[in-house]
């Protein structure tokens, strides 16, 4: 089963002490990585940032809790893709795609290539798990959402485009006037195998509001050893490697019995929503 297209790893050899030079700023960083981009034949396409973030800092953006100073200070590793045009202006669309194994050491590394190659070269047609999902979201938002859409007709609508493009069964916690979703709720799911996650409503460093589900859940319940799948995740602050290990980050690090678990990759925010 092919799974993603085939793409060439340029080896760097740089000289002594160059790496730290490239990397002792994120602007230093990003500039590398505009040069990088201008001078490959082939175009750079994808930049894979290894290590936490004392490691490898993140850019910076102006997000909401920068808005009164205007100071940009809130992290975001997508931003280093995001490349000035001819005009010398950047939007917010990326050159390059930019994402990050944010390990603390060797063995998480290990769980999280282990991840990665397992689900490109060795998933078959035995894994329909792949063609589940799970749409998590709150009981707000109401004229305050996307199209004025509450966070669960949000929700409802995405899960229709899955199901007609392709996937089998898309299960749905939503949070309604008299029932919550629980912890229990969320773990039994995704250990029951799921391709692929939404969650839309509010967060925090280390948990989600809707069903109370936290990093703790994430280490101590997950047993999805084999089945991981991606989150789309539109929640305040669950990326806020800051304040880590936040819960993005306990996701993509999470193992049991020395097998990887939790999620193949995640896309959280570091910084509050509007």
């Amino acid at each position: 089963m092919e799974t993603a297209e085939r793409a060439s790893c340029e080896h760097l050899q740089l000289r002594q002490g160059e790496w730290g030079q490239i990397v002792k700023s994120p602007s230093t960083l990003k500039q590398y990585i505009q040069t990088r981009y201008e001078a490959s034949s082939s175009r750079l396409r994808y930049v894979l940032l290894v290590g936490g973030r004392e490691d490898i800092p993140p850019f910076t953006r102006t997000g909401i809790s920068d808005l009164s100073s205007g100071v940009p200070n809130s992290d975001s590793d997508v931003a280093y893709g995001q490349l000035p045009g001819p005009d010398g202006r950047e939007d917010h669309v990326n050159e390059v795609y930019v994402g990050r194994f944010s390990v603390r050491g060797i063995p998480e590394l290990e769980s999280m290539v282990k991840k990665v190659i397992t689900y490109e070269r060795d998933l078959d047609a035995s894994d329909t798990w792949l063609s589940n999902g799970l749409s998590i979201a709150s009981n707000e938002g109401t004229n305050a959402g996307d199209n004025d859409e509450t966070d669960r007709e949000h929700s409802r609508l995405i899960r229709q485009h899955m199901l007609s493009g392709g996937y089998q069964q898309v299960d749905t916690l939503f949070d309604l006037p008299r029932r919550s979703v629980k912890p229990q709720d969320v773990f039994e799911t995704i250990n029951s195998g799921v391709g692929v996650i939404t969650y839309i409503g509010h967060g925090d460093v280390r948990y989600w509001q809707t069903s109370g589900f936290t990093v703790g859940h994430i280490e101590q319940q997950l047993r999805n050893t084999r089945a991981w799948p991606f989150i789309f995740d539109v929640a305040c602050l669950n990326g806020k490697m800051a304040e880590g290990p936040c819960f993005a980050e306990a996701f993509a690090r999470a193992s049991r019995d020395g097998e990887p678990t939790g999620a193949l990759a995640i896309n959280g925010s570091s910084d509050n929503q509007p």
